[in-house]
């Protein structure tokens, strides 16, 4: 085993502050994902049998939760959190031999992905919209918190998601792509802050012409083929104990 006498968490900071002074710009991206890390222990920590996209089959692995940054200018990761499952954080004996302290608890990826979109939202990331997929976009919760935050985002989502459009009223993310007249584009969407109109809903927008990574004024654009929304827990402490 090995300790380390730092700040994890100010370190992150200090590269989150690095990628903004130097790649930073108005229209960047924040991108959620996670990915798994195979393992062949027992004692790492937050490791299990559980699904890994990296092996893209259920492994005995660790997974963790990232946010990237995007621009223009280039790409870097900004943050992460580890996924603690239940069947760590039930176990605080378990989490203690893991260098893991007593108050992390249990949180899902989606609550993790909210925890790191808020740190660089907080700390003032310019950015002019979220991408997730559908792991993430499907949460009407975290949709619902980016409004608040007024925040664009474009995601994806599963086929029979119920959306809420000021065109169309409520209906199924499937139904409101078949209802899209015939030509090219995606659906997308952005906050309903940002209609003209005041209206509390989702407006359905044309994507603009822009390629991935360079959204265009309505910050939107193209979404996944997985479906279409147009719109672990690492606790860092300065002294770590890594899994062998």
């Amino acid at each position: 085993m090995r300790w380390a006498d730092w700040d994890v968490d100010a370190v992150r900071d200090d590269v989150r502050d690095y990628v903004v002074e130097h790649l930073g710009d108005p229209n960047g991206v924040l991108i959620v994902d996670d990915t798994g890390f195979l393992k062949k222990s027992t004692r790492s920590a937050g490791v299990q049998r559980q699904y890994s996209g990296t092996a893209g089959r259920t492994e005995n692995c660790q997974v963790g939760t990232f946010l990237a940054y995007r621009s223009a200018k280039g790409h870097a990761l900004i943050d992460r959190q580890l996924y603690l499952p239940a069947s760590w954080t039930d176990d605080r004996d378990r989490c203690r031999g893991a260098g893991i302290p007593d108050e992390v608890q249990f949180a899902t990826k989606v609550q993790m992905a909210r925890e790191m979109l808020a740190r660089a939202l907080d700390a003032g990331v310019p950015v002019g919209w979220v991408t997730m997929d559908e792991a993430y976009g499907q949460s009407k919760s975290l949709r619902v918190w980016l409004e608040h935050r007024d925040v664009g985002y474009v995601v994806a989502t599963r086929r029979n998601d119920d959306m809420i459009t000021t065109t169309m009223g409520q209906a199924r993310a499937d139904d409101l792509i078949a209802a899209l007249p015939a030509g090219p584009g995606a659906l997308a969407a952005r906050p309903a802050q940002h209609d003209d109109r005041g209206d509390r809903v989702l407006r359905l927008l044309r994507a603009p012409p822009h390629p991935p990574g360079r959204p265009g004024p309505h910050r939107g654009g193209t979404v996944g083929d997985r479906g279409v929304l147009p719109t672990g827990q690492e606790r860092s402490r300065p002294r770590q104990v890594p899994g062998p």
